[in-house]
């Protein structure tokens, strides 16, 4: 336990290859008497730190066994977190559809545990899967779910997190509409496309500014990468002086902190 400790608090500090020769240290003393439940917590802790340093594919082995012990002791709250641990480094790696799937299982348990925390979590990483795929709509679903999650729970970093993802889903969401409607108004001549449709456009309005509305709470919330995406939007408007605007201010706070790229918009 005293070699966990030192491992998750030099995790926490950022320096994950001291976290991860403490967290085997930890491991081969549970093997040795015989801990399960402390064998799979070391699991879990090398798989988060090894999925820090960007090697997934030894995340999800380390996970793997992690998820093997839980399912064997019954420990079906670690199970959960388990199954969203995995979801998050096959994210990392750009395999979705392995994502989804442990992510719903993540979900499932949550729900069944009623671990409403681990619930908003598995929304997330479901929507954030789907935002990926371009499957904007079950995206914004998923994200909303998890903002009355946070509001249920009083959770400001929650809700920062769903707004996020809900404001660059829906701005997604616009841009491929209007370059659906642009590319259907250019071939119009054989098939009419209801491009100057009110209700069409009505629609697209609402969704702009929804995603304002979620973009500016996650702004609020401490995503200052937010504004990037305004400017986006704004632009995508034909707003371009609001757009303009926001990104000086998003060039001003990278200069505040000492960096001269963004690597977000170059």
């Amino acid at each position: 336990m005293a070699y966990g400790n030192l491992g998750s608090a030099y995790q926490a500090l950022g320096d994950f290859c001291k976290a991860i020769r403490y967290h085997t240290q930890r491991l081969a003393i549970t093997k040795e008497v015989g801990d399960w439940a402390g064998e799979g917590g070391a699991y879990g802790n090398l798989g988060n730190a090894y999925q820090s340093l960007g090697d997934f594919d030894k995340a999800i082995e380390y996970h793997t066994q992690d998820l093997a012990i839980a399912i064997e002791v019954g420990n079906r709250v670690g199970e959960g977190m388990t199954y969203g641990n995995l979801g998050n480094a096959y994210h990392a790696l750009g395999d979705f559809g392995k994502a989804i799937e442990c992510s719903t299982q993540d979900l499932s348990i949550a729900k069944e545990v009623g671990d409403r925390s681990g619930e908003g979590r598995a929304y997330n990483n479901l929507g954030l899967c789907h935002l990926h795929l371009g499957e904007y709509v079950k995206a914004v679903t998923y994200l909303k779910a998890q903002y009355a999650m946070g509001m249920e729970l009083g959770l400001t970093h929650m809700l920062a997190q769903a707004a996020m993802g809900m404001g660059v889903a829906l701005r997604l969401e616009v841009q491929a509409d209007r370059q659906s409607r642009q590319g259907h108004a250019a071939g119009a001549s054989q098939a009419p496309w209801p491009h100057g449709d009110p209700s069409a456009l009505a629609y697209q309005d609402d969704r702009v500014d929804e995603a304002a509305r979620s973009l500016q709470a996650a702004l609020d919330g401490g995503h200052a990468s937010a504004r990037l995406h305004l400017a986006h939007l704004t632009f995508e408007a034909g707003q371009e002086d609001a757009g303009l605007a926001h990104l000086k201010e998003h060039l001003s706070w990278l200069v505040q902190r000492g960096r001269d790229t963004c690597a977000r918009c170059g």
